[in-house]
């Protein structure tokens, strides 16, 4: 369970406690922090509701930088449609999986790409891997 409390203030009541108009470049900022939080949030309550310790959690890394960001979710795509395929010809449903796409960077400059997948366990773990390494992204 999770709780959270969230203060209300009218206008006049911000203003008798001291609360200071802030700045719109701050405010933009600290919008873009709190939708950040809540959508990891979110990620983990479908990770939590949805898969269980028989299904798979996978980092997937390249030993050659795709060119940017579009190029990696692509590739995340296309290495998705290949399990799908390995399923289908196997007799299983497509897989239920959530992923996120995530850019390391240090100092403004991108040092790597990689994915985070859940996925379902009913393909093991190096199938999903082999497929990854031979043909599963560029």
């Amino acid at each position: 369970m999770e709780i959270e409390i969230y203060p209300e203030f009218t206008k006049a009541q911000a203003e008798t406690a001291g609360v200071k108009p802030v700045d719109k470049a701050k405010q933009q900022k600290a919008q873009r922090e709190l939708n950040s939080k809540h959508s990891r949030k979110r990620f983990w309550r479908l990770c939590e509701h949805n898969f269980n310790n028989n299904d798979l959690w996978i980092t997937l890394t390249y030993s050659v930088e795709p060119s940017g960001i579009d190029e990696a979710i692509a590739n995340m795509q296309k290495f998705l449609r290949n399990i799908n395929g390995k399923r289908r010809r196997r007799g299983l449903p497509n897989a239920k999986y959530l992923y996120v796409t995530e850019e390391v960077s240090e100092d403004g400059e991108v040092v790597r790409i990689h994915h985070h997948l859940f996925m379902d366990g009913q393909l093991d773990i190096d199938t999903v891997m082999n497929t990854w390494k031979h043909g599963g992204r560029n």
